[in-house]
């Protein structure tokens, strides 16, 4: 059924904003894949499991990389020129042919030359560290953005992160969901953030439904936030109202 969903481009992108703090600006998107019209609804992780085990995570990821290009195509025409995040699998780093892949599609737009950014899961690169970070290494310098989804969700080495070409740290938003009411869940947060500074990465929390939640962060110095507060991931039309009617929307974007 997926791999007949992929090849008739029944799949859906969705896209989730992120924050800017400092100036309360939407600075990019997440680009996320929905499988509607099924009878049993199936989640997003287990989706991309699913392509995994079955071989598929690698169309599945080229796709959604046309596809963000050709969206941020249309953002632009729309006045909003926004960053578009995309998830790969620790799958795609063990390709060989991942970055010829990667920098010839880019090569292939440049209007969009450094607007695409990468993510990729602090746990998955723990699978096959060496490759993972040859292949990151590879891509950083085509000049793909690379950003570390998920830190702080489990167990990595912080000897190892420093060597990793990112630029983007997101925080998992299971630091992030308790901050208001969890002493010890601020201290990993302000730590967390305090430290990716020193090393030279922006910081993005996850994962963030209230308010509060958002005043703490920004105390903290935390440069960008995810979350329901601002929306949850929305098909592209939808995001293009929400773009065009929040207030952060009116605002024309710059990264």
């Amino acid at each position: 059924d997926l791999r007949q969903a992929l090849q008739e481009s029944r799949l859906e992108r969705y896209l989730q904003p992120k924050l800017r703090l400092s100036d309360r600006r939407v600075t990019g998107l997440e680009a996320l894949i929905r499988w509607p019209g099924r009878s049993q609804p199936i989640r997003a992780d287990e989706l991309i499991a699913l392509a995994e085990q079955t071989g598929l995570i690698k169309p599945l990821t080229r796709w959604v990389m046309e596809q963000s290009l050709e969206l941020r195509t249309r953002l632009l025409e729309r006045g909003h020129d926004l960053d578009i995040s995309v998830n790969i699998s620790p799958n795609n780093l063990r390709e060989p042919d991942f970055p010829v892949f990667v920098k010839r599609l880019m090569g292939s737009y440049h209007s969009h030359q450094g607007r695409i950014t990468l993510e990729v899961t602090e746990t998955s690169m723990m699978q096959d560290p060496e490759n993972s970070l040859k292949t990151l290494t590879t891509l950083e310098q085509a000049g793909i953005p690379l950003s570390i989804d998920d830190f702080g969700s489990g167990y990595s080495s912080l000897s190892y992160i420093k060597q990793l070409p990112a630029s983007e740290i997101k925080i998992d938003r299971s630091l992030v969901k308790d901050l208001v009411r969890q002493a010890d869940d601020r201290v990993i947060v302000r730590t967390t953030i305090n430290m990716c500074h020193s090393l030279g990465y922006k910081v993005v929390a996850e994962g963030v439904e209230d308010e509060e939640t958002l005043g703490l962060l920004a105390d903290m110095g935390c440069d960008e936030v995810q979350g329901y507060l601002l929306t949850p991931p929305l098909p592209f039309d939808a995001i293009l109202e929400w773009l065009d009617n929040d207030e952060a929307g009116k605002q024309r974007h710059s990264g």
